[in-house]
């Protein structure tokens, strides 16, 4: 393993062997359901209703899963993160102290400290079913070998609202994506990607 998105299956194969766990601390809503074995959820998690989490998952301590949010097939969520209202977190990784709204995170590693606007979609699939293709530093593109792989955002990143992160995209940290911005290459650390400004006509009703 040495490709960052070796990381889904390295996390996939710890949470296969975990088993089940719920801290006695974590406060899970009535309505919430948890599906499987394979499911930990740490020190002061709250899970609120309507959610469904279907394991293997690993939730860490103090997340919070708002409403009608769902987390599936091997996914890890760090300590302090924060999935908000109706996200759907699909064989993913997202770091510690991160936040989503209404967001859908699908076969992509997140980093620490992320804040992803609400609709933001990291696609994970193409039209034409190919593997993924990822940009390497000096060595062009190099096939992921899987059909399915969303993004790999380091440390520190932001994405606004109903932004689009297209399949195998990586973001360096420190950078911003901004609203409606659908990105289709990697953006360098530091760095800020925004939509052009297109004239908008108003006319008398």
């Amino acid at each position: 393993y040495k490709l960052p998105w070796d990381l889904l299956q390295l996390n996939e194969h710890f949470l296969d062997r975990q088993g089940r766990y719920v801290a006695d601390s974590a406060e899970i809503a009535d309505e919430a359901v948890l599906k499987g074995e394979h499911i930990y959820i740490g020190e002061d998690v709250r899970v609120f209703e309507y959610t469904t989490i279907r394991g293997p998952c690993y939730i860490g301590p103090g997340a919070v899963i708002g409403n009608n949010c769902l987390l599936r097939d091997s996914t890890s969520i760090g300590a302090g993160s924060v999935i908000g209202y109706s996200s759907e977190i699909k064989h993913s990784v997202i770091g510690e102290n991160c936040w989503t709204h209404s967001a859908y995170v699908g076969d992509s590693i997140i980093g620490d400290n992320c804040s992803l606007g609400a609709g933001t979609v990291t696609a994970n699939y193409r039209f034409d079913e190919e593997n993924i293709k990822v940009e390497l530093v000096g060595q062009g593109l190099m096939d992921s070998g899987t059909a399915k792989l969303g993004c790999i955002m380091a440390d520190d990143c932001k994405t606004g609202s109903n932004a689009t992160i297209m399949p195998g995209t990586k973001v360096g940290p420190h950078s911003l994506v901004g609203p409606g911005v659908i990105m289709q290459c990697d953006l360098p650390p530091n760095r800020i990607a925004l939509q052009k400004k297109e004239t908008i006509e108003i006319r008398e009703n």
